[in-house]
């Protein structure tokens, strides 16, 4: 009895926490502690395990692989501009880095990257193979209790909407690139009433 209840709670904690999601979700953070661990934003690991915790913790309670899948898909889009900046710039992503990027025609682009470096781009090779194989993996949501997941929502929930109460959501509450993306939008619509 005890070893049966010891694999479901090892399957439970596969289903809330799949390795190759958790690879790719926090591949970003894990590079910046070797790039820049003194730009390092601690509170950005918290803030991806709750998010994190949301699209795994909702396939397991609706017993569907869509949910993880979303999850992966946001988490590589937004992981691709973080690590291709890590490992051209050195540094996490920022508004002048985005603006730079808008900014910039392809043969701009292509000479600064000869400058920097093509090869430091292959820190994406990893990452997108993690993305791959998250994207891929198959849950097993047979066995589950619905007490982890349910809890680990909660608790995602419960600070996902205490930020968004106190209107701090994108700012205290979102992953770091969201942030930069709101604070990019916020620098051009600012120009755009200048004009």
């Amino acid at each position: 009895k005890e070893n049966v209840n010891t694999g479901i709670l090892k399957q439970d904690l596969r289903n809330l926490f799949p390795i190759w999601f958790l690879l790719t979700a926090f591949f970003p953070f894990i590079l910046t502690l070797f790039f820049c661990i003194d730009l390092v934003m601690w509170r950005q690991a918290p803030i991806i395990s709750v998010w994190f915790l949301v699209f795994t913790s909702l396939g397991i309670l609706f017993q569907t692989r869509f949910f993880p899948k979303l999850g992966v898909i946001i988490f590589t889009l937004f992981g691709f501009f973080e690590v291709s900046n890590l490992a051209i710039l050195h540094s996490p992503i920022n508004v002048i880095s985005v603006i730079a990027l808008l900014n910039t025609n392809t043969s701009e682009a292509f000479e600064f990257l000869e400058i920097k470096g093509f090869i430091n781009l292959i820190l994406l090779i990893p990452f997108l193979f993690f993305a791959v194989k998250a994207f891929w993996t198959k849950y097993n949501y047979t066995n589950d209790k619905k007490i982890y997941p349910t809890i680990a929502l909660i608790i995602a929930l419960v600070f996902i909407g205490e930020n968004l109460v106190n209107n701090r959501l994108i700012r205290k509450g979102s992953p770091h690139f969201i942030k930069t993306v709101s604070a990019v939008a916020e620098n051009i619509r600012s120009e755009e009433r200048r004009v």
